[in-house]
């Protein structure tokens, strides 16, 4: 870039595509690696391949690193009708009690309760509509017998 022509702005435009047209000073991605269009770059001209005149290289994309140390053992859930024994999990272990939906928590090696996961009890709903009655006897039911709706069942049959 020539001396003294002052601040550039980069468009960050995301991963490169072939079918985009991109403007002076977008930036794209490629495989890893970063480019900037020096000038306004032919749709297609792909930053990897042949257009050191369009695109520069911004930031080469790095090597795979080595594996990571194995991470500590996280916390484990139990489960179990009322609270935990002293002898159930380690510290930092949680315990649901399936009876009254307690969780505890285990820290220096005693369990403490820290929340209950039921909710409050809900307001009382509205009375639901009758449902279907059986009606049972022998041979057809009359006309009369009943409600629409209602179930019938023939003992004769």
């Amino acid at each position: 870039m020539p001396y003294g022509c002052g601040p550039v702005r980069f468009n960050p435009r995301g991963e490169w595509n072939s079918e985009t047209a991109y403007g002076a000073y977008d930036v794209v991605t490629r495989n890893g690696s970063s480019y900037w269009a020096k000038l306004t770059p032919d749709v297609g001209n792909d930053p990897e391949v042949n257009s050191p005149d369009q695109w520069q290289l911004l930031a080469r994309k790095g090597e795979q690193g080595t594996q990571g140390d194995p991470g500590a053992p996280g916390a484990t859930w139990h489960n179990g009708s009322g609270s935990p024994s002293g002898e159930v999990g380690t510290d930092g272990d949680y315990y649901l009690d399936t009876d009254s939906d307690d969780i505890y928590q285990k820290s220096s090696g005693s369990w403490s309760q820290i929340g209950n996961i039921r909710g409050q009890q809900g307001e009382q709903g509205d009375a639901g509509a009758d449902g279907a009655t059986w009606h049972s006897g022998s041979g057809s039911p009359g006309g009369e017998l009943g409600n629409d709706g209602d179930r019938y069942l023939d003992t004769d049959s």
